[in-house]
């Protein structure tokens, strides 16, 4: 995929969230690069949604260590929270690579089921932390043509995985999975039968 030291953390966060990887891979290359110390201050986001959150305010951290994007998937603190980490865990947690994918999967899977599937609207939600309504004008204008860019090289890779042949003796098209087609489409397998021994 496009970050490469990455493939296997993404194909799993993914499989685990019920993702499409190249979704993911493409988040990662257009958010962070594939950087996992990658940082980004918000402090737009500190005045309007963290200081005046008590909640948030009382953790012992600080606003500005709150307000600002983490790693691979540039996590915000206050949306790792809401995806599962313990308000006990220091932001600085989420420069860890595989909790940082693992979060910005669930989030990209919880915003992708907000946007009925469509991922544009789903990448818009992640980029943009709020309601499409509310979303910056930056992330339709400029965001998005960097996401589709990188989302359409993550998919060539991921199709790339992919080897079609036609077998002379039943005349009919077979796939054959192999790499990040097969992790996936086991992962797919597993849901669909009811497999979450990996919730």
């Amino acid at each position: 995929m496009i970050v490469g030291a990455w493939d296997a953390l993404i194909q799993s966060a993914a499989m685990e969230a019920g993702i499409d990887p190249s979704i993911l891979a493409a988040v990662v290359a257009i958010e962070s690069k594939g950087n996992p110390r990658a940082t980004r201050y918000e402090p737009a986001y500190q005045r309007r949604y963290v200081e005046p959150n008590s909640a948030l305010m009382a953790l012992p951290w600080g606003a500005r260590r709150i307000a600002t994007s983490y790693g691979l998937g540039q996590m915000m603190y206050p949306t790792a929270l809401e995806v599962g980490l313990p308000s006990t865990t220091a932001p600085e947690a989420l420069f860890d690579p595989a909790l940082n994918l693992r979060l910005s999967a669930r989030y990209l899977a919880k915003c992708l089921r907000r946007s009925s599937g469509n991922v544009e609207d789903a990448i818009s939600r992640y980029n943009s932390g709020q309601p499409l309504s509310k979303a910056p004008a930056y992330t339709r204008g400029e965001h998005l043509p960097r996401f589709r860019a990188a989302w359409a090289r993550a998919r060539g890779q991921v199709l790339s995985s992919l080897v079609s042949f036609t077998p002379s003796t039943v005349g009919l098209p077979v796939t054959i999975l192999t790499g990040v087609g097969l992790v996936f489409m086991v992962g797919i397998l597993r849901r669909i039968l009811g497999d979450e021994r990996n919730p």
